[in-house]
């Protein structure tokens, strides 16, 4: 620590004044006087005299004063043995910092920016809609469905690659956001490719995208008819897509492009579809008999042989009934001890007749009553066959078959009891 050096005008001692040392007298270590510690005189004396009282003789002239060795020397600390004062000072002004203003705004707008994005992002990204409240009934004349879009959506028309071919999809349209709303119907067609069986898995995988996977798909039933519901999910967004084949008409309801936090939006717009055309207008519920339990009936089968008839009846009837079949207990007149259960599945498809088909609409009278039915004559060459179906039940009412080589045929509805 750099030090002052004074010398007692008593005694002759050096005396080292810290640069640190604030107090205004300083202690000579040797004969105890008090100095200013500025002139070095002795303090309360007048300036250029000293202190009255008595002095150490001084040394010889020829004999300088013992010079001490500066690590020898006990320093003299200026609180030692005291209550140490501190000074007053004032603090000094601190600068104006007006560079921070701007910041401090600028945080202030990020931060407010940061709560609208997690408050209203959501409801922007969907485009302010809400499952709850009116939505917009839209309904199809020509497709024969309706359904709920949360407002008026635009219809437009687009050719639809399937396993079939292309075909025409009719449909309507809905973005108010990111979301994505469509409804609408293809039909797969009026000849033998109307008869398979629609791929609802397929389907679905067709939909998505490179990187999108199928995350569930599950059965979905349109009143009585079994559908499809599959989520696919891509990069944190889903897809829903309902789907329901419909005699040769398929149906699609799909939301793109939602959040998992949109469900309850997603499921006002599935549930809403609707078919609004009359069962005939449909076409044939072949399994309407079998989706009440407790529903029976009865054909006689004859056959013509040599001269005499092979007849034999069989009655159906339903003892379980489940979303997609049924179970149905058979007994034959044959065999009246010997019933058989079988579990009959809902399926709207089935092999395509090879020869040529033709239906009409006709009117016949059996045992069991008289019934509106479709017509339908098959005819390949080596079979040659008519078929009579109840266009309410879609019971067999009537038969005739006919085999090269073989005798005639005919079943007939005998008995029924179908709600």
């Amino acid at each position: 620590m750099a030090q002052r050096i004074l010398t007692c005008p008593n005694c002759n001692q050096q005396v080292h004044v810290p640069d640190n040392y604030f107090r205004a007298a300083i202690q000579c270590m040797r004969c105890g006087a008090q100095l200013d510690r500025f002139t070095g005189q002795v303090a309360g004396a007048a300036p250029g005299r000293q202190a009255a009282g008595p002095r150490p003789a001084a040394y010889p002239p020829s004999a300088p004063p013992v010079a001490y060795p500066q690590a020898a020397q006990p320093v003299a600390y200026p609180f030692q043995g005291q209550t140490p004062q501190h000074p007053v000072y004032s603090r000094p002004a601190k600068a104006k910092r007006w560079w921070l203003i701007p910041l401090v705004v600028i945080g202030s707008l990020v931060g407010v920016l940061v709560i609208v994005a997690v408050v209203a992002g959501p409801m922007l990204l969907r485009g302010n809609i809400s499952a709850e409240g009116d939505w917009h009934l839209y309904k199809s004349e020509e497709g024969n469905f309706s359904i709920e879009f949360p407002s008026e959506p635009k219809n437009r028309v687009q050719k639809l690659p399937t396993d079939l071919g292309t075909r025409k999809m009719y449909s309507a349209y809905l973005q108010p956001g990111v979301m994505f709303f469509e409804a609408g119907y293809f039909d797969l067609g009026d000849g033998p490719e109307g008869y398979y069986e629609f791929d609802y898995n397929a389907a679905a995988a067709s939909m998505k995208q490179d990187g999108g996977r199928v995350t569930s798909q599950k059965q979905y039933m349109v009143g009585r008819y079994r559908g499809s519901l599959a989520v696919i999910e891509d990069s944190g967004r889903y897809s829903t897509a309902m789907m329901v084949r419909v005699h040769n008409r398929v149906f699609i309801a799909v939301v793109e492009n939602h959040s998992s936090g949109d469900q309850d939006i997603v499921d006002r717009f599935v549930k809403s579809f609707k078919l609004t055309a009359n069962d005939g207008d449909l076409g044939i519920d072949y399994w309407y008999a079998y989706r009440t339990k407790g529903n029976s009936w009865t054909h006689r089968h004859t056959t013509d042989g040599q001269g005499s008839e092979y007849i034999n009846e069989m009655t159906y009837e339903v003892l379980q009934v489940q979303p997609d079949r049924a179970l149905v207990r058979t007994t034959m007149s044959q065999l009246p001890n010997a019933p058989t259960e079988t579990w009959i599945e809902f399926r709207e498809g089935s092999e395509p007749p090879m020869g040529n088909v033709s239906h009409s609409r006709e009117t016949i009278s059996v045992e069991a009553g008289e019934f509106d039915c479709t017509k339908t004559v098959f005819d390949d060459g080596n079979i040659h066959s008519t078929t009579w179906t109840s266009r309410k039940t879609g019971l067999l009412v009537r038969v005739e078959s006919k085999h090269a080589g073989m005798p005639k045929s005919i079943t007939e509805l005998i008995r029924t009891n179908v709600k």
